[in-house]
């Protein structure tokens, strides 16, 4: 998969801000689908940004860039789907969805989000008794800065 100036015309051909020339590679080897990223182009898994070869199943979505989300459909299910991520892959989940599953996988990898939210743990307790609910927030912003 890649951008149509590629040294090698690519099978599936997409534009945009984050394609590269030759962005990734969709293999399947005995029955089962992989995605390998070439280079540091942006590729995402259910939100999770892919480095290395990762196994596809049916239902998984796809970020390519910036903003081509795509969902794989494997008419063929995996000998080892058990029922609960069969029926998590049945579901129709659109364009709003894929974004806010990015967008919630960011953050939680996102140091300052995760000092912030021990911070507010730490200090919850102590705040209800001693300052107003909007102060407790202020004390976490001062906290995160330093």
């Amino acid at each position: 998969m890649g951008r149509h100036d590629a040294e090698s015309e690519p099978d599936i051909q997409l534009s945009g801000l984050g394609i590269q020339s030759e962005h990734c590679q969709l293999l399947i080897e005995n029955g089962q689908l992989f995605m390998e990223p070439l280079g540091n182009s942006a590729c995402f898994l259910n939100g999770s940004p892919v480095i290395s070869r990762v196994l596809l199943r049916h239902g998984d979505r796809l970020l390519w860039g910036n903003n081509h989300f795509f969902r794989v459909n494997c008419p063929r299910r995996s000998p080892t789907a058990n029922s609960a991520e069969s029926e998590q892959a049945d579901q129709q989940p659109d364009f709003n969805f894929a974004r806010e599953e990015l967008v919630l996988k960011e953050m939680s990898n996102d140091p300052i989000q995760v000092r912030a939210g021990a911070s507010y743990s730490d200090c919850q307790p102590e705040c209800a008794f001693r300052l107003p609910p909007n102060g407790c927030l202020f004390e976490i912003s001062v906290l995160v800065l330093t």
